[in-house]
């Protein structure tokens, strides 16, 4: 085998290894933008499951006022009954101040609570907020990754044309030498 031979072998492996390489980084490229989607769909999901228990603190919010506007009443009932029993004039003196207590104590718990769930929300929501920017993150990613795959492509190819024009010019120089 000649020298001449053996520059074009060499020259084709080059562009071969070069050709490969490209592929490959290609290849790395898809797998990556394809990750980076699926953690997208995740990351909308997650934001879309935060909204849906941000709507369920609602409900069970009017569940907890029923509930306590059912206590308030029942405690009211329990005392204007034994207050009846015992033959107390309701609606006035005590029976009053103790009937406005209930009431404001009533009206501190649907405060409370009412701010309980105000604050739920909002780390709920926040959490969607923060799911949404991950998903827009990922998103940009993924673009990313493509736009990788075309250049690691297009150079890979450049990378085999410049391999094959360098053997080309060592053959040519070769075979001006015999």
């Amino acid at each position: 085998m000649g020298m001449t031979a053996g520059l074009i072998i060499s020259a084709a492996a080059m562009a071969a290894a070069a050709g490969v390489s490209a592929y490959s980084s290609v290849q790395s490229s898809r797998s990556n933008r394809m990750m980076a989607e699926y953690e997208e769909d995740v990351a909308k999901t997650n934001s879309a499951l935060a909204s849906r228990q941000a709507a369920n603190i609602d409900i069970q919010a009017d569940q907890k006022r029923q509930a306590l506007l059912r206590g308030m009443r029942q405690q009211l009932g329990a005392a204007r009954s034994q207050y009846a029993a015992q033959g107390v004039v309701l609606g006035t003196g005590t029976v009053l101040d103790y009937e406005a207590d209930v009431a404001e104590a009533y009206d501190l718990d649907l405060r409370n609570l009412d701010y309980d769930i105000k604050n739920q929300q909002w780390q709920v929501k926040m959490q969607g907020v923060g799911f949404e920017n991950e998903a827009t993150i990922l998103s940009m990613q993924a673009d990313a990754y493509k736009r990788q795959g075309v250049i690691s492509g297009v150079g890979g190819l450049l990378g085999v044309a410049g391999e094959s024009a360098k053997g080309y010019a060592k053959y040519q120089s070769a075979k001006g030498t015999k």
